[in-house]
This record gives C-alpha cells, sequence and structure tokens, in this order.
C-alpha cells in the first residue's frame, strides 16, 4: 500500500517553491518597482543640441548645422507638399573597433512627433555616404530629409540599424 502523506508532502514543497520565486519576480507584497525606460536608460540613449559633439559608446555625432529649407540640388525636387530640411554632421569612431552606419540612421522628428527618414543617397543633394568607420576615423557630410510644409523639426536622431544606442539633437526654438 502506497503512503498517502507522499503526494501531500510534494504539493507543499512545490507551492512553497512557487510562493518564493512569485516574491522574488515581485509578485506579492508590495506593488513591484516599475522599470526603467530603455529610452532614458544611462548608457543607451545621449542627448545634446546643435553644435555640440554628443558621445555614447563608441560613436559622437556632432550635428554642425541645419538649412531650413535647403535648396534642391541637381534638379531634385522635394515632394509635393514638402520642403527639404538638411544636416551636416560629423560622425567619429571614438571606440576600438570598427563600426557600420547607413544614412538611413539619421532620422528627422518633425513638430508632429512624426519621423521622417532620408531616402538614401545620392537623393535630393543627400552627401553623407554608408560606410564602416575605422577607430579613430571621422565623416562629415550633409543629410537631406522631405519634410511636411507646415510642419518644423524638433530634433534629429541617429540609431544604427539594430543597436539599442541611440543619440538625440535638438533644435533650439
Amino acid at each position: 500500500m502506497r503512503d498517502a502523506t507522499a503526494p501531500m508532502w510534494k504539493t507543499l514543497v512545490l507551492v512553497g517553491a512557487l510562493t518564493v520565486f512569485f516574491q522574488a519576480c515581485g509578485g506579492g507584497g508590495d506593488a513591484p518597482t516599475p522599470l526603467p525606460s530603455p529610452a532614458v536608460t544611462p548608457g543607451v540613449r545621449a542627448d545634446g543640441l546643435v553644435g555640440q559633439p554628443v558621445a555614447l559608446g563608441d560613436r559622437e555625432v556632432t550635428i554642425l548645422s541645419v538649412t531650413d529649407p535647403q535648396e534642391p540640388q541637381s534638379g531634385e525636387e522635394p515632394p509635393e507638399g514638402q520642403r527639404l530640411v538638411a544636416v551636416e554632421a560629423t560622425l567619429r569612431n571614438v571606440g576600438d573597433k570598427p563600426w557600420e552606419y547607413r544614412v538611413q540612421d539619421f532620422i528627422a522628428i518633425d513638430s508632429d512627433g512624426r519621423r521622417v527618414y532620408n531616402p538614401g543617397p545620392p537623393t535630393l543633394g543627400t552627401t553623407m555616404p554608408s560606410r564602416a568607420l575605422a577607430p579613430g576615423e571621422v565623416q562629415t557630410g550633409r543629410v537631406v530629409f522631405p519634410v511636411p510644409t507646415g510642419r518644423s523639426v524638433g530634433s534629429f536622431r541617429f540609431k544604427p540599424l539594430l543597436e539599442q544606442e541611440l543619440i538625440i539633437i535638438h533644435i533650439p526654438e
């Protein structure tokens, strides 16, 4: 005949283990502490202003100037209902390993909070190439964005594809 207390003993151990697990994960007791937003976690986001070098990890970005509106280059006109806004930017590899970027890693944020993407070189007068930067290497170029008429640009973001790091350059009003 089987001992009827064995299944009860296993059940109590399981309940106790689950209680400890849920307490450690924030269940029960006090309300759990909210996790910080990834957008403001140190080491993941850095903010600056036009003309200021902003470094994050092994990347340094400086927006040297903003031209709004930018005159169309080589006969290319912006799409209807839009104007061109150009930023002259410098990228610097301040790390000890090469890293790659694409011109599409630059994003403008308009006054409605909408993202405006660069269609990629060589369109609209963009001169910033997409390439790898070796340690200590610097690249300067222009990135041009088609921005809806009637909206201003409040900031520019540099966020390499598949990376968490985000550099935001704010434009003073």
